[in-house]
């Protein structure tokens, strides 16, 4: 009896170890979402969007209202979303694993005669929101990238067009990752 369930035990941490913590096959060829806040001063809004390109002198985003550039002289830094796997996607994986390692934890404790099972769950649920809180924060943190004048030339690794905006592309034409239908290819 011990032999399958260790078996079983090996082949969910194989699964579970070899998934990718982004949950996406595929790497988006789009440029990460970004926040951009100005210097204190001006009177510019923070703006937020797709990071299209940088140049030696601005930003190009391209946001709700269009491709815009930001002159680099007014920006006080800028945020960027590295991942989607944040914080409330780690506590739900940490949630489903203390459901089901503690179902059968006190499933496979029930099954010895005369044995107390009252504190396998909570015992295994506790232990899970350690451990979970923990890696949410982690994951959390590394989910954002806070990027301030020192770093401009680090944010074209984060932008759709790294060298910046090729001669000969339209960009009037530039759409937004989210445009882009499920099932067709893109541009």
């Amino acid at each position: 009896m011990a032999r399958p369930v260790r078996w079983f035990g090996i082949a969910v941490a194989a699964v579970i170890t070899g998934a990718c913590v982004t949950g996406s096959r595929a790497v988006s060829v789009f440029g990460r979402p970004v926040a951009i806040s100005p210097v204190r001063d001006a009177r510019a809004t923070p703006l937020t969007g797709e990071l299209i390109a940088v140049s030696a002198e601005s930003l190009w985003v391209l946001g709700d209202t269009g491709l815009g550039a930001l002159p680099l002289g007014g920006v006080d830094h800028v945020s960027v979303r590295r991942h989607s796997f944040t914080a409330g996607r780690a506590l739900a994986w940490a949630l489903v694993g203390a459901a089901v390692t503690g179902g059968a934890l006190s499933a496979a404790c029930s099954s010895v005669e005369g044995a107390e099972c009252g504190e396998v769950f909570p015992g295994v649920a506790l232990s899970w929101a350690l451990w979970g809180g923990l890696a949410a924060a982690s994951v959390d943190a590394s989910s954002k990238l806070r990027i301030d004048a020192a770093g401009w030339d680090s944010l074209r690794a984060y932008a759709r067009f790294p060298q910046g905006i090729p001669d000969g592309v339209d960009r009037r034409a530039l759409r937004a990752a989210a445009a882009v239908p499920p099932g067709r290819k893109r541009p």
